[in-house]
């Protein structure tokens, strides 16, 4: 099971990484889900020693060798997002929400051989979806301790002129912590640590991973396919959090609601490449070998946060808001790179063919990196901070193997597919336990047009914590289960 961080006290040390990076933002961009076309998507993504559908280009490009006359598709897709969340075992909430989306454009420009042993060369230009970030859960319920414990940890010792201005310098502001004596010792209306409070919070992401591709590939004897792509991976990611305490029964005396909310916007782009072959062992079997190198992204983060705080003192309620100024951070991310082995095997029978398919692909996330200093208005704190991230990254994260079966069949115009994914947990305390992703899918074939449908089921459990604390025992902990199912359509035609 994919979990929050448990070294929370890490996050501590700087204000501003409780927006951005902590190593499961690797991971975000680390674990892809290759699709891009329906029939690709039907087969749960497992492609990759077969060829002549677009969608195969993101898992092997030596796909590009199978065509022999050009190509346009195009795939928009719709998704539907089911969650539930617990707050320390307590009642779930229900969240549902809906996306609509487009995984897939792209054109194949067949054209005739540069040489007699080569019977195809094709080029490409297009764009795919690698991954889909869009969800929304939330989560509210009854327990001990507040998210105003955060702020006093964060403020205690320092003078008000020093306090930050994303947390602990806005609960000053709008009164929910005080200096009392003046001596830098914080306090609250209540007792933060032992009291319990009414708390929930919302938690909206959206965007995704997507990239341009430019390739060429080619047939070699009608038994060799070649294939390379560059691509220019684009990122766009925002979250939105609104995190909200109330004393609507009035068992807390002063304290009447308090809320604050995060905004964070990532956008960026990177380069990488990709290196592929396929080679057809006799009429039925097919191997298949390709290289995906690490993506290198320049990402931008801009964030910032509002609190609002009610309370009433002496029979006179008093409310204040607060803003952060937007903030601003310049970074960049390694991926780690990743090799796909595929087998095939292909059948036909009087009127019935089809294929089943094999991929097995190996990603080492340990190899993944930070670069917080690459902006000239980094600090030194920039850089302690991104030794810790990547020495964090190399202990916790390790190889994972990541397995995708699928098979098609064929009756005259008609293809009905199906596939299963087994994509293991990248953190080593997890040993080998094993994420499913369940595809279906069925298309119709026409001389010069074709029409795909594909559908896949992603299940995903983790842990949030919506606030770290010096001592991670009295931090609240969520347990979400994510439910995603997106439906995909494809449009394609010759010429």
């Amino acid at each position: 099971m994919q979990r929050s961080i448990y070294l929370s006290l890490i996050f501590s040390l700087s204000t501003y990484f409780v927006f951005g990076q902590n190593y499961s933002e690797v991971l975000r961009y680390s674990q892809l889900n290759p699709g891009g076309t329906a029939r690709v998507m039907g087969v749960g993504g497992s492609f990759g020693a077969m060829g002549g559908d677009y969608g195969g280009v993101t898992i092997n490009p030596s796909a590009l060798g199978n065509y022999w006359i050009s190509e346009f598709t195009i795939s928009p897709s719709f998704t539907l997002i089911n969650s539930d969340a617990q707050l320390n075992n307590g009642s779930a909430n229900n969240e549902f929400d809906a996306k609509v989306n487009l995984d897939n454009l792209g054109v194949v420009f067949a054209s005739s051989p540069w040489a007699e042993a080569w019977e195809s060369t094709s080029w490409t230009l297009g764009y795919n979806k690698l991954a889909n970030y869009n969800e929304t859960f939330a989560f509210q319920g009854s327990t001990n301790g507040s998210i105003i414990t955060r702020y006093l940890e964060l403020a205690n010792g320092n003078d008000p002129s020093q306090l930050d201005n994303y947390e602990a310098g806005l609960a000053y502001d709008v009164g929910a912590i005080f200096d009392p004596d003046g001596f830098n010792i914080y306090d609250a209306d209540f007792d933060t640590r032992n009291t319990v409070v009414n708390k929930g919070q919302t938690i909206e992401r959206s965007g995704g991973m997507s990239e341009f591709v430019i390739g060429w590939g080619a047939n070699y004897k009608r038994k060799l396919n070649i294939g390379a792509t560059f691509g220019i991976p684009i990122v766009r990611f925002e979250e939105s959090k609104l995190y909200e305490e109330d004393d609507d029964n009035n068992e807390i005396p002063v304290f009447n609601r308090h809320t604050f909310s995060e905004f964070t916007k990532t956008e960026g782009a990177g380069v990488k490449f990709s290196l592929g072959a396929t080679y057809k062992v006799n009429q039925n079997i097919r191997v298949g070998l390709a290289y995906h190198s690490s993506s290198i992204l320049f990402l931008q983060d801009s964030f910032e946060t509002v609190s609002f705080y009610d309370y009433t003192f002496n029979g006179i309620n008093e409310s204040f808001d607060s803003r952060s100024p937007q903030g601003v951070f310049d970074y960049s991310v390694k991926t780690p790179n990743r090799m796909i082995g595929s087998f095939g095997y292909i059948f036909r029978k009087n009127k019935v063919a089809g294929f089943l398919n094999a991929d097995v692909e190996l990603i080492n996330y340990a190899n993944s990196s930070f670069n917080l200093t690459r902006s000239s208005q980094s600090t030194q704190a920039d850089a302690d901070y991104e030794t810790i991230l990547n020495n964090l990254i190399e202990t916790e994260l390790a190889n994972a193997l990541n397995i995708r079966l699928g098979g098609e069949l064929a009756s005259g115009k008609f293809r009905f597919r199906a596939g299963l994914g087994l994509n293991q947990s990248p953190f080593k305390s997890d040993g080998k336990s094993f994420e499913n992703v369940y595809s279906a899918g069925f298309g119709i074939k026409g001389e010069k047009f074709y029409i795909d449908f594909g559908t896949r089921l992603i299940q995903n459990q983790f842990g949030y914590i919506p606030y770290l604390l010096d001592d991670p025992g009295q931090e609240q902990v969520v347990q979400v289960d994510l439910t995603k199912l997106e439906f995909l359509i494809t449009g394609g035609v010759s010429f």
